[in-house]
């Protein structure tokens, strides 16, 4: 079945700001957008992707440790969820801790996590600290018909808990994928992902939610985080990852991106660290990234990276590289998932 896709990017937001959204925001998802990812939308009588932003205010009420989000529609089985946002509403300025800035997904109705099972149109988020409403964009990415080649299929959920000073874990729990299925593997998790909670307090260790995240052999799932350098890893960190296996239409290429290039404006190639990919046309493909870095101020850490297709600057229609840097160059160690779909174009 061959389905006719439109991609769209969601442009997410930085720590602690809100945009109006109705629905869905779209832009080019492969612009030098820090805090872009792409989800995908079907304008088709026979769609294969529902894509839907929920976007939370300080109206919205998430002002305790857990928040539930009612959906406009039942959920679907196989779905992920792009998740944003931060802690937005001090009155005195104070810096806020990661236990109050990073939220997670921790229920829904299929029973995929330990917390047990929501309403059939309900997700649940939760955070470790409840100072200062959380704020911000959780966009859920459904397939709803022909997940097996032009969409994709929820394997399954990972919950990995990681406490103070650990730098690596790695799971394989949970119905297992097939290695030979890896190559078609997305996993989105943490930052940009399904998000994390932690215990930790302290704002100067923000990269206790930063992690590499990436698939290997026997179904296994792996995680680092970065303890070297300003900031350090505290108290208990629980990530969600969803285990996304995209159908026999898409091309699904990962790839590790290292250095520590970084410059004032972003606005040169040597501002960002490259590797390089199999040709992809620009139109035809989106990017999403985990990763961490030995530093932890916002134009050097993970929040103020930017992740893209090409060389950071010049967009070509057809791209051989992905790039990723910051407006401060710091060590990190990144894993950028590419995206390609022939019937996926810019419209």
């Amino acid at each position: 079945m061959r389905v006719r896709l439109v991609a769209a990017a969601l442009t997410l937001l930085a720590l602690s700001t809100a945009l109006p959204i109705s629905g869905a925001t779209f832009t080019d998802p492969t612009s030098n957008d820090a805090n872009a990812v792409s989800a995908l939308a079907d304008f088709n009588t026979n769609p294969s992707f529902r894509v839907t932003t929920y976007e939370l205010t300080i109206s919205s009420g998430f002002t305790g440790t857990q928040y539930t989000l009612t959906l406009n529609q039942d959920l679907s089985a196989d779905y992920f969820v792009l998740l944003r946002g931060g802690a937005g509403n001090y009155s005195n300025g104070t810096a806020r801790g990661p236990d109050e800035d990073y939220a997670r997904i921790d229920m829904d109705p299929f029973a995929n996590f330990a917390a047990g099972s929501s309403a059939v149109n309900q997700l649940r988020l939760a955070r470790g600290g409840a100072t200062g409403t959380w704020t911000g964009q959780v966009t859920v990415v459904e397939c709803i018909a022909d997940c097996v080649a032009s969409g994709f299929r929820l394997q399954r959920v990972n919950e990995v808990t990681m406490t103070a000073g650990q730098v690596a874990a790695s799971t394989t729990a949970g119905p297992a994928w097939g290695g030979g299925n890896r190559v078609q593997i997305g996993l989105y998790g943490g930052s940009y992902g399904g998000g994390m909670q932690t215990t930790e307090t302290s704002a100067a260790n923000h990269k206790t939610g930063w992690a590499r995240i990436w698939p290997t052999g026997g179904d296994r799932v792996r995680l680092t985080r970065s303890n070297t350098g300003p900031g350090s890893i505290g108290g208990t960190t629980e990530f969600t990852i969803y285990v996304v296996l995209w159908g026999s239409g898409w091309t699904i290429q990962k790839v590790r991106v290292q250095g520590n290039n970084g410059g004032n404006g972003m606005n040169l190639a040597s501002h960002y660290n490259t590797a390089a990919i199999s040709s992809v046309a620009r139109a035809n493909t989106w990017v999403f990234a985990s990763g961490r870095v030995d530093h932890n101020i916002l134009s050097a850490g993970w929040e103020g990276n930017v992740f893209t297709l090409g060389d950071g600057v010049t967009q070509n229609t057809n791209e051989t590289t992905v790039a990723v840097g910051a407006e401060t160059g710091a060590q990190r160690d990144v894993e950028v998932y590419v995206h390609t779909q022939i019937d996926l174009s810019n419209q």
